[in-house]
């Protein structure tokens, strides 16, 4: 009894700290060495991984032109069609936040869902004078890995 009791005080915390989450039927999941953070939420150091999800599809007129408003705490950068390492075009869009962040961001339709991922990096992370076009790579392959979970899982 003793030996099953410290079985489960040492396996049931690893249980709860699952990187995976399950959304509309999907295994959702961000790239190796990021932690789960809260409700589809990642993050590994400055860099973090948001999902979003609703019924019915988003178009990336309407998409840009959300995007193009900023918030309340960003500012637009720029957008535009890209193509990802799977070889499929997304719609992206980028933002400044107050938080020093760059953000990236995207929309994918599957299964009469619209999934908005967003993602951010601290360009401060990297160094002059590819600090911008890093901290993009950056936000493109996580938005890139992101849309390939979607899309296959």
């Amino acid at each position: 009894m003793k030996k099953f009791n410290l079985f489960l005080f040492l396996v049931l915390p690893l249980t709860g700290i699952a990187q995976s989450q399950s959304l509309n039927g999907i295994n959702i999941n961000a790239p190796n060495g990021f932690s789960k953070t809260g409700n589809l939420e990642w993050k590994k150091g400055n860099d973090i991984v948001l999902l979003a999800s609703f019924p019915g599809k988003y178009s990336d007129t309407d998409f840009i032109a959300s995007c193009k408003n900023g918030s309340r705490s960003s500012e637009y950068l720029d957008s535009g069609p890209i193509e990802f390492a799977n070889g499929n075009t997304y719609t992206v869009c980028f933002q400044f936040g107050e938080n020093d962040l760059i953000m990236g961001s995207t929309p994918v339709f599957k299964n009469n869902y619209t999934y908005i991922i967003q993602t951010g990096t601290y360009p401060g992370d990297y160094e002059e004078p590819d600090r911008i076009n890093k901290s993009t790579q950056k936000l493109i392959y996580l938005l890139s890995y992101m849309t390939y979970r979607i899309e296959n899982f």
